[in-house]
């Protein structure tokens, strides 16, 4: 059987797939044989939501999403996370690499499900968000050179009024 020198190519060293649209991404085979499932979805009334995995037989949540469980190795099904979340640490970024402009907020964020997300953040001017800062998931641009749609989590406006007292 023939390969080419792409099927050759390490997966680490292949170009990413890129979507601009967040919800353009698609099923695919990664270059290590693993099935890659799409961790951001459209619902049924047409909004973009983070996707897990749900392994029906032990309860665990995964994100990104997985095929299979890592715990029993039971095909899993695809639901919809929680748009709303707390922070569990986050930093500026002041020094920004090709493509973003600093400075900018990213940050991990827990949710309900128990998975933790890694994504940017989004406050009001001025204000510094804190560990255990709820937040509310919404889709903006991640990235600006090429543009990029992503996850974003921006503080509540009961965080910030918490933190003026």
């Amino acid at each position: 059987m023939s390969t080419s020198a792409a099927d050759r190519t390490p997966a680490r060293d292949r170009a990413p797939v890129a979507a601009t649209d967040a919800a353009a991404q698609t099923d695919r085979v990664a270059g290590d044989g693993a099935l890659a499932i799409p961790a951001i979805a459209r619902d049924a009334a047409g909004e973009l939501s983070l996707i897990a995995s749900h392994c029906s037989s032990c309860g665990l949540h995964r994100y990104p999403p997985q095929a299979y469980c890592p715990n029993d190795q039971t095909a899993t099904q695809t639901v919809p996370l929680s748009r709303h979340g707390r922070i569990y640490e986050a930093v500026q970024v002041h020094l920004a690499p090709a493509g973003f402009q600093a400075p900018y907020l990213i940050g991990y964020v827990d949710l309900p499900e128990g998975v933790r997300v890694f994504a940017r953040l989004a406050a009001q001017p001025g204000y510094t968000p804190r560990n255990g800062d709820p937040v509310l998931l919404r889709f903006g641009t991640v990235r600006h050179d090429p543009s990029r749609i992503g996850p974003v989590f921006e503080v509540t406006q009961d965080s910030r009024a918490t933190s003026a007292e």
